[in-house]
């Protein structure tokens, strides 16, 4: 893949949302971003990164950022925070499991 593929990816963020998302960058093994290509039920718009940075004694540092905008500008307040913590909680998991695994193969 390079810096601009365009393959189209699914994102299912546990939200019963399922988005058509695209790699717009790809840097490995040190980040990766991801945006929305057409409107969803849910979101105006989507985006993400993954960042990666090795640290010392194999450690490395994961980093998740999402942006997005829901479609009703009326209801975002309130929505768009139920989202956030409705990530922070996903990523919470998938950090715990990606830890998880990352250990068990070492050891």
């Amino acid at each position: 893949m390079t810096d601009q593929d365009t393959t189209p990816v699914r994102d299912d963020v546990r939200l019963e949302c399922r988005d058509q998302v695209a790699y717009v960058t790809i840097d490995r093994p040190r980040r990766v971003a991801v945006k929305m290509t057409s409107r969803s039920k849910l979101f105006e718009r989507f985006a993400g990164a993954w960042l990666f940075e090795s640290l010392a004694a194999g450690r490395t540092r994961v980093v998740f950022r999402y942006g997005f905008e829901t479609r009703w500008r009326v209801l975002r307040p309130l929505l768009d925070r139920v989202i956030a913590r409705r990530f922070t909680r996903d990523l919470r998991d998938r950090m715990a499991a990606l830890k998880r695994a990352a250990e068990n193969h070492r050891a």
